[in-house]
């Protein structure tokens, strides 16, 4: 959706006093947060295409989408900064990944579950934006997360063939389990020292 197109209909909604201040700002938030996915995963989809790594790609950001939709991940400040960081995790999961020593497969079942070990402990870390004050939505998504990750791991160590596809989802789950735990981290040193998120 275009971004004036949806500035004029928050404001059509604002006028018919259909929303409150609060979801009016909550819907607006979504919108833009929809609109930047989109772009993001367009240039995406045209980097790995050209690239020629569009199917790791895909199967990378199936994994990396259904885990982090409920675990969190580490946040930017900026679009650019988010899009910047996105090219590289996918570099890694979708290209270099692939070129890992074959030896890496013998330790799959161990990089697995310890980073399914991590992300059912530090899930879910959000955004500053849209906090989760609620415990029991906190543990809803940490559930899912770890349901998700786990029917992923499932596929990677009893369906898949491919050495280079099952690299690609071992390092696309091992990379989101390390991203939650430096967003863990870096949420605890601003809570330490009173910084603002």
């Amino acid at each position: 959706m275009d971004r004036k197109l949806a500035r004029l209909f928050i404001y059509e909604v604002y006028y018919r006093k259909i929303m409150s201040h609060k979801e009016l700002r909550e819907m607006k938030y979504g919108m833009e947060v929809v609109f930047n996915e989109l772009n993001k995963t367009l240039i995406l989809l045209l980097i790995f295409a050209i690239l020629n790594k569009l199917n790791y790609f895909l199967f990378s950001f199936a994994i990396l989408s259904t885990i982090r939709c409920f675990s969190g991940g580490l946040h930017f400040k900026t679009n650019l900064s988010c899009l910047l960081f996105s090219i590289v995790f996918f570099t890694v999961t979708s290209y270099y990944s692939v070129y890992l020593p074959v030896e890496l497969l013998q330790y799959r079942h161990l990089v697995l579950m310890l980073s399914a070990g991590v992300i059912g402990v530090i899930s879910p870390i959000t955004s500053s934006n849209r906090p989760i004050k609620s415990k029991r939505k906190r543990r809803r998504l940490k559930f899912t997360a770890v349901l998700f990750t786990m029917f992923w791991v499932y596929v990677i160590l009893f369906e898949l063939q491919d050495p280079s596809i099952i690299k690609c989802g071992v390092i696309t789950i091992a990379l989101q389990a390390s991203q939650l735990t430096i967003g863990y981290a870096l949420d605890s040193a601003r809570n330490i020292t009173g910084a603002p998120r």
